[in-house]
Order: C-alpha cells, then sequence, then structure tokens
C-alpha cells in the first residue's frame, strides 16, 4: 500500500507527540487547511476540527507516512475522528498536496465549542499527554 501525508492541527503538531507514536519524526511542511475550523473540546485537552466554509485551520503536513504509520495514527485517533482525504495548500510553496486530515466524526457535538489553541495547550498540557500517550503505546488502551 502506498505512503501517505497527514495533515495534522492539534497536539500531533508536537513532534515529541508524533515521536512517541511512530518512533521517528517525519519531514513536514507547515499548511493552511481551507474551510474547516479547529475547536475545543469539552473536558478533553485535545481538540476537534470539523467543515466551516470560510474558516481555516493552520497546521503542518507530516510527509511520507508509511501504510504501518497511518495504521497507528487511525488507532490512536479512534472513534471520536474519522480520517478524511483534503488538499491543504503549502504556506512555503502556495501550493497544494492530497492528505489525509482527521476530523470530529460529529460536528453538531455540543462538547465543541470557541477554538482551540496550540500554544497554550503547549504550555499547560503537554507533559501530562506526553505520559498518556506513553501508556496507550505500551498498553493500547486509549487514555486521552
Amino acid at each position: 500500500m502506498a505512503n501517505g501525508n497527514v495533515f495534522v492541527y492539534g497536539t500531533l503538531l508536537a513532534d515529541e507527540i508524533v515521536r512517541i507514536l511512530i518512533k521517528r519524526v517525519p519531514s513536514s511542511c507547515d499548511a493552511v487547511l481551507a474551510d474547516y475550523h479547529r475547536f475545543s473540546v469539552r473536558n478533553r485537552v485535545y481538540p476537534g476540527a470539523t467543515y466551516r466554509k470560510g474558516d481555516r485551520i493552520k497546521g503542518k503536513v507530516l510527509l511520507d507516512l508509511t501504510h504501518e504509520e497511518l495504521q497507528v495514527m487511525d488507532d490512536f485517533e479512534g472513534e471520536e475522528y474519522k480520517r478524511l482525504t483534503v488538499e491543504p495548500c503549502l504556506l512555503d510553496q502556495s501550493i497544494t498536496l492530497k492528505a489525509f486530515v482527521y476530523v470530529w466524526v460529529d460536528p453538531e457535538d455540543k462538547d465543541l465549542f470557541g477554538s482551540w489553541d496550540y500554544e497554550e495547550w503547549r504550555s499547560n498540557d503537554l507533559e501530562r499527554y506526553e505520559a498518556m500517550c506513553e501508556e496507550y503505546m505500551d498498553t493500547g488502551i486509549n487514555v486521552t
């Protein structure tokens, strides 16, 4: 099966988290995904994105993930997310490329609110989230 790119916009922006999950930090490019919004999710430290015309999410594209690495991402994201194919715009080249993105399954979910802030999460929750991800990788039980 072919390798794939993944647009990330939340906790997977942190190289530390990606390294825990797939045991490496792949090449990446800063990118923007048009017509999506990154929400905070009530009682969670990670965001959920849904389609919202006119909005945009700044993130990055992880390049050339293997089939096995994509399976790890699928398992990690779990049932709250679905994987879609999108075409984010690379900021340094102003071109688009095909990539997968994990979006919140229920765009009408009442737990989605406001906007999620990566820098705030990084300052307040990264260490704890790293520990949760390490536990997930050790046990296979999603503790997020």
